[in-house]
């Protein structure tokens, strides 16, 4: 194990201890939101009432490539959660989008290009990150498994694109959280009216204040994913456009 594996979730704890404080002390009321969000996606995507059944099954498939990188490329906590993996994962068999922008390369990268190449592959994935550097760490491990090296840009060259879908799934989990706040209205833009919006880190307090506010004024749908994606504090938030009619986005026979 290097020293950026050794040293970097003691430095990931150190950064963000004043916001785990901050986060436990709204534990109890975030845990209420999840638990009424859930309920509401229950309804309106079905299949996530047997979540846990599809989630394992996923969880076991990624766990190995997951150690892989975690081990050899970004550790935990830095690198996207097993757990929102394992949710984007079920979320892509069972809803089968067709176009994916991917924000903030890495394992994501690799959760998206395996559902494209064994489940749609026609499916459009853009990867994107702020560093040249890094895109080329994630084409690498991408390369190694196997899997399409297409679209893989950066932030810049995906803005200045000027042919590109709306699309159908959203990761944002790319640079920081002031930056992803100025985004944000470009991320939406970028959604079709049927797409979904997936934001991590939504465990930060004033990030997730300020991300909620975009939305109530873009009037976007939201939900809170912690009991789908939480590990440790951490976990991610859903948004919908106000044209989004959930129950139709599931596929016939999906798995």
């Amino acid at each position: 194990m290097n020293l950026r594996h050794r040293l970097g979730p003691c430095a990931y704890a150190a950064l963000h201890a004043p916001i785990m404080v901050r986060e436990l002390m709204l534990s109890r009321s975030e845990r209420r939101i999840a638990q009424h969000d859930a309920a509401r996606l229950h309804v309106r995507l079905p299949f996530l009432q047997t979540y846990d059944q599809f989630a394992s099954e996923y969880r076991h498939r990624l766990q190995r490539p997951y150690q892989d990188y975690t081990s050899r490329i970004s550790p935990d906590p830095i690198a996207i959660s097993l757990e929102l993996a394992t949710f984007l994962a079920v979320m892509c068999a069972r809803c089968q989008p067709r176009s994916i922008l991917d924000l903030g390369s890495g394992f994501s990268s690799f959760v998206f290009r395996t559902y494209a190449k064994e489940l749609q592959p026609q499916t459009l994935v853009y990867s994107v990150d702020h560093s040249s550097i890094w895109l080329n760490t994630t084409r690498g491990f991408l390369h190694d498994r196997g899997l399409d090296c297409r679209g893989l840009l950066t932030w810049e060259a995906f803005v200045a694109v000027t042919e590109r879908p709306r699309f159908d799934l959203i990761l944002q989990d790319m640079s920081d959280l002031e930056s992803r706040c100025r985004q944000l209205d470009m991320i939406i833009e970028a959604c079709s009216p049927t797409g979904m919006i997936v934001m991590d880190d939504m465990h930060v307090p004033g990030y997730r204040r300020a991300i909620l506010d975009d939305l109530d004024r873009h009037r976007l749908s939201y939900y809170s994913l912690r009991d789908f994606t939480r590990k440790r504090l951490r976990y991610a938030y859903l948004a919908t456009p106000p044209t989004r009619s959930l129950q139709t986005v599931e596929k016939d026979g999906g798995s």
